[in-house]
């Protein structure tokens, strides 16, 4: 081949790499912004769904509140103090109401004379509930609520109520649907019915249509759907800004990209396996960091936090946890975590009480009744009484869920305490503490690191204990690193905690010599 061949041959092989790569950069840029919009999409839609959720608990705890009264006189005092009392317990419920004959006699305002009709129903659910879409009513002339009646009685929600969620673009349309009906309960913009028809076997799905990216998000428990669209244009908007960013590296290196992209991309895929083969393997072990009291300074427990050691190497637990959660390895982890610990809970015996050994379930250890068998297995194993046994779940395990009520109330009544870890990093509220009746409140590392340091969050801990102490939990403060911490904690009423400021997380044989050293003194 000759010189000018060879250049020729060159310059196409520049010109056609450097064109793929614009290419790749372009289409990457719009894939990127179709996801981020799609995601946003989503969590509006989510958000939704939610508050109808929340809004259909609130008006389901009205309707069987009421139920006794129905054959009783309607709009009875009793009956006006209890409408009044549900009112002020339901944020989302504008009001409930006595039905008598079509119209409203009594609300939680009063008696009405004459009574206020409510005009057509629109439709009626499988649970016999009718729905009026557009009452109106004399006391908000110009607003418009969704009437649900019941057995004689009525919930009434503001229409726009529903759809308060945080939407930052003034073009979204948001709505809620009737799941199996298809119908119409409340919307904010138009919506396309077909749009209920995509993929109707998922729980959330999003897609493009007539230039609007629309997400859908069916509740599991309620007849509803939460639909949400932005516009499409905003695709080709924000497409163009990351373009501008993605063009000039994809020109520039996009063989270098590739290749990153590729080994990412790897990398990403092979932890899983490597995980399964570390459990074959034997790979992982635990240490174990002291729970102290901070009154007295002994050890009165420890937390069984679990490590991986790969071909001499270290690999971070919030890595390789994520990614066990991610793929559906978490409770072959969990279960080998309890394998683990087995032996050192049966040491226990000779170990002066209350001292005891925690361990962490995960978020998907809540929704599987199995883990109930899985920690008798270990009491059974380890013949230790089970108050020596504690579990910790982060927030994300507390999610709205019966079957996490089941097993966090069968786990109490073995006798084993649970506690909330990580406790306001999450979505928890006082509401979850209460339903779920927890034994033990962790604070989490982030916010003891407020006590000693002009921060704008450092009045949250504050909360937080006030919280604990009103509920009667017990209290341990993590990450504990600085004596004028574990003072304030101490003022504060906080018994319990753990840190580097006592001790790191050891083996068991070193927690076993602190212990006797401690016995022994």
């Amino acid at each position: 081949m000759t010189r000018s061949n060879l250049i020729r041959l060159a310059v196409v092989l520049v010109v056609v790499e450097l064109g793929a790569s614009i290419l790749l950069s372009l289409r990457l840029a719009n894939r990127l912004a179709e996801a981020h919009v799609s995601e946003r999409a989503l969590a509006y839609a989510r958000d939704v769904r939610a508050r109808g959720e929340t809004t259909g608990d609130q008006i389901g705890i009205g309707f069987e509140q009421l139920a006794p009264l129905r054959d009783e006189p309607p709009c009875s005092p009793r009956e006006l103090a209890l409408l009044r009392g549900i009112d002020l317990a339901s944020p989302y419920v504008q009001t409930m109401g006595r039905v008598v004959d079509g119209a409203l006699v009594c609300t939680s305002y009063g008696t009405h004379r004459p009574p206020l009709p409510l005009g057509v129903v629109d439709y009626v659910s499988p649970k016999r509930v009718s729905f009026h879409r557009n009452a109106t009513f004399p006391f908000a002339p110009k607003q418009q609520f969704i009437v649900l009646e019941r057995d004689g009685f009525a919930a009434i929600v503001h229409k726009a109520g529903v759809l308060d969620v945080g939407v930052d673009e003034t073009d979204a349309v948001l709505a809620v649907v009737a799941k199996r009906e298809g119908q119409l309960l409340t919307s904010r913009g138009d919506i396309d019915p077909a749009w209920l028809q995509h993929e109707v076997g998922n729980d959330e799905t999003t897609f493009v249509d007539h230039g609007r990216v629309v997400a859908i998000s069916r509740a599991r428990d309620y007849n509803i759907v939460g639909v949400a669209a932005l516009p499409a244009v905003q695709v080709e908007t924000q497409a163009r800004g990351i373009a501008l960013r993605l063009v000039p590296l994809g020109a520039i290196g996009g063989a270098l990209v590739a290749v990153m992209l590729f080994f990412v991309t790897r990398i990403q895929l092979g932890l899983p396996a490597l995980i399964r083969s570390g459990l074959r393997r034997r790979e992982f072990f635990l240490h174990f960091q002291p729970i102290v009291d901070l009154n007295s300074g002994q050890w009165v427990g420890a937390e069984a936090l679990l490590r991986w050691r790969r071909d001499g190497e270290m690999i971070r637990p919030e890595l390789f946890i994520a990614a066990a959660e991610a793929s559906g390895l978490i409770r072959q982890v969990t279960q080998r975590v309890t394998e683990l610990v087995a032996p050192a809970l049966a040491r226990l015996d000779a170990w002066p009480q209350p001292f005891y050994l925690s361990i962490n379930l995960a978020a998907a250890d809540l929704q599987d009744a199995s883990t109930v068998v899985l920690l008798d297995n270990l009491l059974r194993q380890s013949g230790v009484a089970a108050s020596r046994l504690r579990v910790e779940v982060t927030e994300r395990g507390f999610a709205r869920s019966d079957v996490a009520h089941e097993v966090v109330h069968a786990i109490r009544a073995r006798g084993i305490r649970v506690s909330i870890d990580d406790f306001g990093t999450g979505y928890s509220s006082l509401s979850y503490l209460e339903s779920f009746e927890l034994d033990c409140l962790k604070i989490d590392k982030s916010f003891v690191d407020t006590l000693d340091a002009q921060s704008v969050t450092s009045h949250v801990i504050t909360h937080i204990i006030e919280m604990g102490r009103s509920l009667s939990l017990e209290m341990v403060a993590e990450g504990i690193e600085r004596n004028a911490q574990a003072e304030s904690l101490r003022a504060r009423g906080v018994r319990y905690g753990q840190g580097w400021l006592f001790a790191d997380a050891m083996s068991f044989e070193a927690l076993s010599a602190g212990m006797s050293q401690r016995t022994d003194t």
